[in-house]
């Protein structure tokens, strides 16, 4: 049986909506007073690349945001301030015209594990190799700084800095104080006053915001697996809430009373469950039924806890887009199917009970099912197929090309239309 009733979701009439994309909230950071980035109330986006602003606009859904990535690594000659004929103008023009369309400029920023020279056969082994490398770490300030000075005359941006990167590192030790980063030690004028550790670098990136560009909102990323078992995909009994309360708690070291993060961000899973089953990635369905494990319930009860433990509602991102109602999800590339956002389209008030804000979908890898026809293959409609839980029961027609059939832009946009949920408790 499906858990989710399309229904349910375009049946929401819940309070009046409202955005800040025209203005950066203040810098307070407690859960109780300070005013959320996206609005207050749940909010939505989307990855959205540069040439895809068309369709989000053209869409009719009024998305909080859209969000893109910043890569290449700093001193290898292909980062993202390569992608301009002019360094930095990449981000400046994404945030100047994602503005202008009334979107907030979310910038996923994923340069040291990219950058050389890169020792070690792991993403964790690059990730903490660079971070000791004093002349890596002095062109990745060189380069950071160049992206606040392209956000500087933004009257809001955020970016969401090194996911992965904080779950190495809590992985390697609970206390960023106690982490080798060569800060000081790079040479950089600017981040002279911070000491050579992880919690240092988070300090000297912040720093370096105050200094460039201070309607710039950065987040730090909590990853579900940096504390131990991985509720997201571990089919093993684990305590939740003991482990969003230690990541909460490393996340705390990375800071000083004052100069926090302002954004938390989370994400579950890099691609839809029905991709992921295919690979040795653990469990990748949720259980919405809550019989067997990893379930919704189980995730919901970490991100509670993270949330509580920062005193800071979280931002989900990197959601997987596909569903299990429309005969376009077929289960092949760019259309596989996954029931996250259908379960949260149709649970608002539970993301918002957990402590959540906002959530952002969108592919983390090319197979992925895209909510724009991403794959090109116009308006599709298979035969049914058989999926976890769900026997044949995507039998749904599209009417859209979107890879997903059109299930995001219908949904999110029931969701506005019916006003949204308030973050206020």
């Amino acid at each position: 049986m499906r858990t989710l009733l399309f229904a349910a979701v375009l049946g929401l009439v819940v309070g009046s909506c409202a955005s800040l994309a025209g203005a950066a909230p203040a810098r307070s950071t407690q859960l109780s007073d300070a005013p959320f980035a996206f609005g207050d109330r749940l909010a939505f986006g989307v990855r959205n690349d540069p040439p895809d602003l068309g369709w989000m606009s053209e869409s009719g859904v009024p998305w909080a945001a859209r969000y893109t990535y910043l890569a290449g690594g700093v001193n290898t000659g292909k980062g993202w301030a390569t992608w301009s004929a002019e360094p930095g103008r990449y981000a400046t023009e994404y945030a100047d015209r994602s503005l202008a369309a009334g979107f907030i400029p979310v910038f996923s920023y994923y340069q040291l594990q990219q950058s050389t020279p890169a020792t070690g056969g792991s993403e964790r082994e690059r990730d903490l190799n660079n971070l000791a490398d004093p002349n890596t770490m002095r062109a990745y300030f060189d380069d950071f700084r160049l992206l606040m000075r392209s956000l500087s005359a933004a009257r809001i941006a955020i970016v969401h800095v090194e996911p992965d990167l904080w779950g190495y590192l809590e992985q390697s030790r609970p206390d960023a104080e106690r982490i080798v980063a060569k800060v000081r030690a790079s040479g950089d004028a600017e981040v002279a006053g911070e000491p050579d550790t992880a919690a240092g670098f988070a300090q000297a990136l912040l720093d370096l915001r105050d200094r460039y560009a201070p309607h710039v909102l950065l987040a730090v990323h909590a990853s579900a697996w940096a504390a131990g078992p991985d509720p997201v995909v571990s089919g093993g009994s684990l305590d939740a809430v003991s482990l969003g309360t230690a990541t909460a708690r490393f996340i705390r070291t990375l800071e000083r009373p004052g100069h926090q993060w302002d954004l938390v961000f989370h994400d579950i899973i890099d691609r839809d469950a029905a991709a992921a089953e295919t690979k040795v990635l653990g469990r990748s369905w949720w259980d919405p039924s809550d019989r067997t494990v990893p379930n919704f319930t189980r995730w919901l009860a970490f991100v509670r806890a993270l949330s509580s433990g920062l005193d800071r509602r979280i931002v989900v991102w990197q959601v997987p887009v596909g569903n299990q109602r429309y005969r376009t999800m077929d289960n092949t590339e760019g259309h596989y199917q996954d029931n996250r956002a259908e379960y949260f389209l149709a649970h608002p008030d539970l993301l918002v009970a957990a402590g959540i804000g906002a959530v952002l979908f969108g592919p983390g890898t090319p197979e992925g099912t895209w909510y724009l026809d991403a794959r090109h293959d116009g308006v599709t409609s298979p035969d049914p197929v058989s999926s976890f839980g769900c026997d044949r029961c995507n039998a749904e027609v599209p009417r859209f090309a979107d890879d997903d059939g059109g299930f995001l832009r219908i949904a999110v946009g029931a969701y506005y239309k019916g006003g949204g949920v308030s973050l206020a408790r």
